[in-house]
């Protein structure tokens, strides 16, 4: 019986019988250019581990091609990590890792990829030496929260296209953009710049909308006059609606053609306040402020300087980029006027009464301001079938017209003490009071015309460094409460809902509320006309 050769004398008659094949190692060994091997697998170990010098005529690593030489460097680079697992005791086993080394190279060549230094695709090269786009493979993510191929990734966001920011635009990404008309504030207390804007198209998660109609708010008077903070310049208005013109990629709840009311809180779903059923509050919209999720801004003016937007929106505008998030469709048979107000008085008005907690049928009711809020939570407390709806103002114009809204008595609060004439009406106090002018004598007041166990609620927005005057001994003797109440309580498209019932089925006025109509040059009138305290809402309205 022949005896079995051993292993390596094996091979080399396998080389002896096929000369067109070199087997790594033992050719390198018979011409002297490797140690010869100790241990059963040492020879092949050292063969991958050493790096051979060039062949004389035949160039170095560089002249085999771009691909072999990334390899090259590949391999050199994975030797030295082998070698520093060793050393802290991370090792796979000799074989184990023996046929890692020798699977790895021989898979990507096969993929027609080189070896390149990073999971993401950068460095890596294909056969014919060109580079691989960065994006034709799956990055990997880092702890940071930051993808290296495609920029940091939204708070929270998945892993899909819809949530992916793209790089910066000083990157590799093609930006394309067009024009938009907006009435741009870059000063407090100066007159709004009607300017032509260059506008990117939407980002993944973003869409664009046409612009159908947009409300004169309080709010946006406050940036006006310097009250409230945001970066100026920028496009203010954040009550709107509009059609949607086109979708950025991954958006599939809307689609072009679509009847959208916007919401100025795109809430992000991920944070610790959507999780908790609060995304009138979300964590990651108030991070962002008026810029995009992904922290940049959509528009820039002749100048080149980049024009934030309030409220993600800036609806004072033709055209306008929003996250996905802010959009909540509505039929054809809500007009845009109502669709815009429903976007934030309505909201911010009726959602207050209806959302409040405890608040039960037959209840006392004051409402402190009666400007487009104001009288939208008159219609919330009519709604719940409250016994008593006291409007409290300072213009008796004002008082007349919330009467048409469910207003079942008035107080002039520039003729009479407003707490005693609430008190007096409800016999002890209201059981709510709502604070919808937003000062700290408003709130003062709504707060000492309570009963016992009564509840105050602050809508209205006063400015950064004011504070109310409370007294403390009566709101603990008499266990009142007092609440903040931003965007209705709750989530703004559960609000919107309801609201959208309420006026297809007539139970909400909501056309009664608009007065006066508006272009955009005109946005500086329509605001002084709120500055005097005028009846109803005025809407700026777009072709």
């Amino acid at each position: 019986m022949a005896r079995r050769l051993p292993r390596r004398l094996r091979a080399r008659r396998r080389l002896h019988d096929r000369p067109g094949r070199r087997l790594r190692g033992v050719a390198e060994r018979r011409r002297g250019r490797l140690p010869l091997p100790h241990g059963r697998h040492g020879d092949r170990r050292a063969a991958r581990r050493v790096r051979h010098p060039a062949r004389p005529g035949r160039g170095g690593a560089a002249a085999r091609g771009p691909h072999r030489a990334a390899a090259g460097r590949a391999a050199a680079g994975r030797g030295a990590r082998a070698a520093a697992g060793r050393r802290t005791g991370r090792r796979r086993g000799a074989r184990g890792a023996a046929r890692l080394r020798q699977r790895r190279p021989r898979r990507q060549r096969r993929a027609g990829l080189g070896l390149g230094r990073h999971r993401s695709g950068r460095g890596r090269r294909r056969r014919d030496g060109r580079p691989l786009p960065a994006l034709a493979l799956a990055p990997a993510l880092t702890r940071a929260g930051r993808c290296p191929a495609r920029g940091p990734i939204l708070c929270g966001a998945s892993r899909g296209a819809a949530h992916r920011v793209p790089p910066d635009r000083a990157g590799t990404r093609s930006v394309m953009t067009s024009t938009t008309r907006a009435a741009v504030l870059y000063r407090a207390n100066e007159p709004h710049r009607i300017r032509e804007l260059q506008m990117e198209d939407p980002h993944p998660g973003e869409v664009v909308v046409r612009v159908g109609a947009a409300g004169i708010c309080a709010s946006d008077h406050h940036v006006m006059q310097g009250m409230t903070a945001l970066p100026l310049p920028s496009v203010l208005g954040h009550e709107g609606a509009g059609t949607v013109e086109s979708v950025g990629p991954g958006v599939t709840a809307v689609q072009p053609g679509d009847r959208c009311i916007l919401s100025f809180v795109s809430n992000c779903g991920h944070c610790s306040s959507c999780r908790r059923g609060r995304a009138n509050l979300c964590d990651t919209n108030a991070a962002t402020g008026a810029r995009q999720y992904d922290g940049t801004t959509r528009l820039t003016d002749p100048e080149g300087v980049g024009i934030p937007q309030m409220g993600k929106l800036g609806v004072f505008a033709e055209r306008l980029v929003c996250p996905i998030q802010a959009c909540y469709p509505v039929p054809d048979d809500v007009s845009m006027e109502a669709a815009a107000l429903i976007g934030c008085c309505v909201t911010t008005g009726v959602g207050a009464v209806v959302n409040t907690p405890e608040l039960q049928p037959g209840s006392t009711v004051a409402v402190f301001g009666c400007g487009g809020v104001g009288l939208n939570v008159v219609q919330g407390a009519a709604l719940m079938n409250a016994a008593r709806i006291i409007a409290v103002d300072i213009h008796d114009h004002k008082l007349d017209f919330a009467r048409g809204f469910g207003a079942t008595d008035t107080v002039n609060a520039r003729d009479v003490d407003s707490v005693k004439a609430v008190r007096e009406l409800t016999g002890g106090g209201a059981d709510f009071s709502y604070d919808v002018f937003g000062s700290p004598e408003t709130t003062r007041n709504a707060v000492d015309s309570l009963g016992k166990g009564g509840t105050a609620v602050v809508v209205g927005l006063a400015g950064v460094e004011d504070s109310a005057p409370i007294n403390l001994v009566d709101l603990v003797r008499a266990q009142k409460r007092i609440l903040g109440c931003y965007y209705g309580f709750v989530s703004p498209h559960e609000t919107f809902r309801t609201m959208v019932d309420l006026y297809r089925s007539g139970r909400l006025d909501i056309d009664g509320l608009v007065q006066r109509r508006y272009r955009l040059e005109q946005i500086d009138a329509a605001y002084a006309v709120l500055a005097r305290g005028e009846n109803g809402r005025g809407v700026i309205v777009f072709d």
